[in-house]
């Protein structure tokens, strides 16, 4: 624990902490755009200052997290594995003589 840690109000970690970090990973599963201020000088038009806009896509390792921690049903590392409820295989014999 460093310093800074225990200074924290309500011990190491708060809740803003948390949400801090939900709302971190959630923007970069999701992905977002960075405006970047660029100041040219040009003989011809003098200083001149652009806005650039860059989309930074989102992140796959973030967006795995986040569907395996929230979507555990749809999302386990293993869809076809039994899990405790299942006891065996169900035959069906439909087929028509």
């Amino acid at each position: 624990m460093t310093p800074e840690d225990s200074r924290r109000p309500g011990g190491p970690w708060n809740e803003r902490d948390d949400l801090a970090i939900e709302e971190s990973l959630w923007r970069s599963a999701k992905g977002y755009d960075v405006e970047e201020t660029v100041e040219e000088d040009s003989e011809k038009t003098g200083r001149k200052t652009r806005v650039k806009t860059h989309h930074i896509p989102g992140d796959v390792r973030a967006q795995i997290f986040w569907l395996k921690n929230r979507r555990p049903d749809a999302w386990k590392d293993k869809p076809g594995a039994a899990g405790p409820q299942e006891t065996g295989v169900t035959i069906i014999d439909d087929i028509p003589e």
